[in-house]
């Protein structure tokens, strides 16, 4: 079962391969928006859950109690779709990678960086996007991966 905005730029699946999935997303650039509106999606989601007597399962040590335990903490996950033209060939690519704890994922020119995020996904999600920010198409790749 699923519901979207009539954007489909956000939607929630339920009872498919987690309990409840809220995903934010957009074309463009603008991080801040999509996560802005995750945030206020996520909270209407949860007030609504209250007001039926249900609320998310929360630990004071463990942070949000999640079908599968490598997604305790915050259960966020945040991604970006960029066009690395020739970057991802770099000798120091994944180095640089490691170094931004940022993890490549899809094939040839176009990746998924993503970091499944701890207790401290705000400071997580900043990262990817002053990461992204960074990359300027046309400029040197040494430069990138010398200065990230």
């Amino acid at each position: 079962m699923d519901w979207h905005n009539e954007s489909k730029t956000f939607l929630v699946w339920i009872n498919e391969e987690d309990h409840l999935r809220v995903i934010s997303m957009q074309k463009g650039g603008n991080m801040k928006e999509v996560f802005k509106r995750f945030c206020d999606g996520l909270t209407r989601i949860e007030s609504l859950f209250k007001e039926k007597g249900f609320q998310f399962m929360w630990n004071q040590h463990l942070g949000y109690i999640l079908t599968c335990p490598s997604n305790l903490g915050t259960g966020l996950r945040a991604g970006v779709h960029i066009k690395l033209p020739n970057l991802s060939k770099h000798a120091k690519f994944e180095e640089t990678l490691k170094r931004l704890r940022l993890q490549k994922r899809g094939t040839g020119e176009e990746g998924n960086l993503c970091r499944v995020l701890g207790n401290h996904g705000l400071l997580r999600i900043h990262s990817i996007f002053l990461s992204c920010q960074k990359w300027h198409p046309g400029s040197s790749s040494d430069a990138f991966m010398e200065n990230s």
